[in-house]
Formats: C-alpha cells, structure tokens, sequence
C-alpha cells in the first residue's frame, strides 16, 4: 500500500474479528516502528508485543473503556485484540514523547498497510498504570509511553471530520493565510 494511502485509510479501530495476526507481520510493524526517527539517534525505546490471549485479556480488562469512561465509544471495545504492542522508554530519556510519538506512528501505518486496524492507548494517562506495568514487568526505571491494540477490523470506521487544510496551513507566518 502507498504510504499516502495508508495515511488516508488509517482509522482508530476498537471492535476486532477473533483472528490472529502473523508473527512475521508483527515483525515488519515492530521494525517500521524501530525505523521512526529518535532525537540524537538515541533509539531508546524497547517494543513488548503481547500475543498471548490471557495476557491481551488481562491488559484489556484493566484499561477503561466502554461508554461508562468514553460516552462517544461502543460498549465491549477492545474484545478480540490479536495482539498489543507496548512502547516503553527508561525514565530519565528526555525525548521519549517524540520519539515515541514518531514510533507510534508507524506502527499504526505499517499496520495499515498489511491490512490491520489499531487504536493508540495512551500509557501514561491510563489510571490502571501499576497494574499494566506489573502485567508487562516494565523495570522501576522505565515507563510505559503507548500501547497499539492490533487486530483484524469487524468493520473499518468511516472517516472522522477533519478540517480543511486552508484552515490548518500557513505559509511564512502564523498570521498569514
């Protein structure tokens, strides 16, 4: 798939068919992550991939989720995940937010690309953050950036309202249009 393809189809997906997906396409969207760009070239991000049901069950059942946190989301999201990947950072790295932020990024096309749908889980921000430390043995010393839910879509969602471009773009100056 064309890269600007990928970047247009992309879609938060949260409802997955009970599939699994290739070890060797975990691979190729690990690896596209491996080649994001990191500040200084300091590629201190380390990729924990969860295939195993129980586990992918576990994170999921600590995350909030359903219409009780997000009223905008469906009841029952993240059932049938194939697989998790998680982006963890040791605490002191200064650019983790970019640097994971561009990962991110191309887990979520390579998937695209191989036909996967995704959804970003902000680690951090997820009060359940013990917990899915413990369940992924994340050292003392290292945080949980981001996790992409993978899975084979039961539908694709439609495209979100996105502005205009001539609302977004400006050229020299902020103030000019």
């Amino acid at each position: 798939m064309d890269v600007f393809q990928a970047i247009v189809e992309r879609r938060s997906c949260r409802n997955f068919k009970k599939a699994s997906i290739p070890r060797e396409d975990l691979v190729r969207i690990v690896d596209a992550a491996r080649l994001a760009p990191s500040g200084a070239n300091a590629q201190k991000w380390t990729f924990v991939v969860t295939t195993d049901s129980d586990t992918v069950e576990r994170i999921r059942s600590a995350l909030p989720h359903g219409k009780k946190y997000y009223p905008t989301f469906e009841d029952g999201e993240f059932e049938n995940v194939s697989a998790i990947i998680s982006l963890v950072f040791p605490a002191n790295y200064r650019y983790y937010r970019e640097d994971g932020g561009a990962a991110m990024e191309n887990i979520y096309l390579a998937a695209r690309a191989l036909g996967y749908g995704t959804c970003w889980v902000q680690g951090q921000l997820q009060a359940p953050m013990g917990t899915l430390v413990r369940i992924l043995a994340i050292p003392d010393d290292h945080v949980l950036f981001a996790m992409a839910m993978l899975g084979v879509p039961k539908a694709w969602p439609k495209e979100p309202p996105k502005k205009h471009l001539q609302e977004v773009l400006r050229w020299e100056r902020f103030d000019a249009f």
